[in-house]
């Protein structure tokens, strides 16, 4: 019994440890079968295995939205960062391969089913048990939280960079600030699919579609200037996702119910 209560009373070290553990997966299956570029697939269908193992903490993260909330508070959030390739030379999309599309658009769902899907609400179910309001929103800001520090893998590429703490921090609060804004979509549908598939149509289009030397240029500078323009870019997403989080909160659910419960 205290093995099936992990989740729900250690929400945080439970989420870090499926990180890894499905992550491994991914990797050690797709090296298996030889096509080590569909490990973040592989670790994606894990992830969601996981979510539905864990509906009684969690609830089921995976029913249809209705669309009229999903193009509503999604649209959004899928149209204001296409804009990002116009600060990176504009669009080409010939730079896509079937293989960055499927591998971008895995990343997207992984994220989303593992931090807004399995650890946001987990945290929610934790607040709301230790009567600590206002529950949502705090999960929310701790999930983010978590999901901007693992963003700091992305960047231990760049060891040899003279401003590599910028590099850093940088990456860390506009991730943070994105995830507010999935966060938000997340619990006003009351489903993850809206935020998975815009993630990944983001991590797709909106990051891979410049100009490759404008966005090389663009890191080789990465200073002050930068950094505040790629975190100011972010802040709209960050304060429409609180603003979708403090919509008015129907009561509490029950223990095994879904724990973002923001009512339209």
């Amino acid at each position: 019994m205290r093995i099936i209560a992990v989740p729900s009373r250690f929400p945080l070290r439970f989420t870090l440890a499926a990180l890894l553990i499905t992550a491994l997966v991914g990797i050690l299956l797709a090296g298996v079968a030889g096509v080590q570029w569909l490990h973040m697939s592989i670790s994606a269908v894990a992830a969601i295995a996981l979510a539905i193992l864990l509906r009684r903490h969690i609830g089921n993260v995976f029913i249809l939205p209705k669309p009229r909330d999903a193009l509503l508070f999604g649209t959004p959030l899928l149209v204001y960062p296409m804009l990002t390739p116009l600060m990176t030379g504009g669009y080409n999309f010939a730079l896509l391969s079937p293989q960055l599309v499927i591998y971008m658009a895995s990343v997207g769902i992984y994220e989303e089913v593992l931090i807004h899907g399995i650890a946001m609400n987990l945290l929610v179910n934790r607040y709301v048990h230790a009567s600590r309001e206002p529950a949502l929103l705090r999960a929310a800001l701790v999930s983010s939280l978590l999901f901007g520090i693992l963003h700091l893998a992305s960047v231990l590429r760049n060891p040899h960079d003279r401003h590599w703490w910028a590099f850093k921090t940088s990456t860390v609060a506009f991730a943070f600030l994105i995830s507010l804004g999935f966060a938000g979509l997340v619990a006003v549908t009351r489903s993850i699919w809206p935020a998975a598939i815009i993630h990944g149509v983001i991590d797709v289009f909106a990051l891979n579609v410049g100009d490759p030397a404008a966005l090389q240029q663009i890191v080789a500078r990465w200073w002050v200037n930068e950094s505040l323009v790629a975190v100011a870019f972010c802040l709209p997403m960050a304060a429409y996702g609180v603003a979708l989080l403090t919509r008015k909160v129907s009561p509490p659910p029950a223990a095994g119910d879904v724990a973002t419960c923001v009512a339209s």
